[in-house]
């Protein structure tokens, strides 16, 4: 049944409070396929890694005038649509609506609202990822005009160790390195392009961050010629991005596994999580190789704005 959208109001994502955007966030997730509760830092966390400008983003409210309800900690908060920028191209940071109005035509009018903010501020491309398994939600992008690109996979749990262990032969020179000095090298140790929460600019924001993402590199004579980044997750250690400067795809998951061998060696039964890898990525094909679960599959989708 169409909702009069009438009964709604747009309220750009900064006019609220830390407090009051979590939980427009958190009611625009709640029931997700894959739970998803923010905190204030967590949220804080996620903004600025991921260059998301609130200015641009939207919460969608009732009743229209938010005024008529005195303080804003009152308002009913019924969608959330964030906006992440880096030059022309944005990234849609999350999306969601509160369970009571899904199904009613309320995620579209947000989403169709946030694609026109996305051109009002310039952008000529937006990128968002959506579950494979919400069918409705990449059905509503669909009817917006985005299209599917290709399709990511998260994974988590743990490794075949044994494999692991025979995989591991390439002897090398493996030693600490700096998140900054890694990423200078980032086109030049990958033959497909990152997603945006895997793009040298999250992945630089995070260990500005002081999140405890920390680096590995392979040399040889010295010269950097593979790197493994990582940090801690909850109950485990979570892989942000491994690149190798090797020519042959042999040599670059030689690389890889010595890397992975080294990072896990005082615990090689670690679990491990790598979010939204796409086809190709070298980070993938290591774990692939090791068989750890693939836990979901995201379609990453495209929309031309200009």
């Amino acid at each position: 049944m169409a909702t009069n959208m009438d009964n709604f109001a747009l309220i750009p994502a900064d006019t609220l409070a830390p407090e009051q955007l979590v939980v427009a966030f958190n009611r625009g997730f709640e029931g997700y396929l894959v739970p998803m509760v923010q905190t204030v830092e967590s949220l804080a966390a996620m903004i600025e890694t991921n260059d998301v400008e609130l200015r641009d983003s939207l919460v969608l409210t009732s009743p229209p005038d938010p005024l008529s309800h005195g303080e804003r900690g009152d308002l009913e908060m019924c969608g959330v649509a964030l906006l992440a920028v880096r030059g022309e191209r944005g990234w849609v940071a999350g999306m969601g609506i509160a369970p009571e109005w899904r199904g009613r035509g309320v995620g579209e009018y947000l989403m169709r609202a946030l694609v026109e903010r996305a051109r009002a501020r310039g952008l000529r491309t937006l990128h968002l990822e959506v579950l494979e398994a919400n069918t409705a939600a990449y059905r509503l992008y669909e009817r917006v005009g985005f299209r599917t690109t290709r399709q990511l996979l998260v994974y988590t749990g743990p490794l075949d160790t044994a494999k692991l262990a025979r995989s591991a032969t390439l002897q090398a020179d493996i030693s600490p390195i700096w998140v900054d000095e890694a990423l200078e090298a980032f086109e030049q140790t990958h033959t497909v392009a990152p997603p945006w929460q895997r793009e040298p600019d999250s992945l630089g924001n995070t260990g500005q961050r002081g999140q405890r993402l920390t680096g590995l590199a392979l040399r040889q004579q010295g010269a950097m010629q593979a790197y493994l980044l990582s940090m801690p997750a909850r109950g485990g250690v979570a892989l942000m991005d491994i690149g190798s400067r090797a020519p042959t795809s042999g040599e670059r998951l030689a690389q890889g596994m010595a890397l992975l061998y080294h990072l896990l060696a005082n615990a090689p039964e670690t679990s491990v999580r790598a979010i939204n890898v796409p086809p190709g990525d070298l980070l993938g094909e290591v774990l692939d190789t090791l068989c750890c679960p693939v836990v979901n599959h995201q379609r990453e989708m495209f929309l031309n704005l200009s």
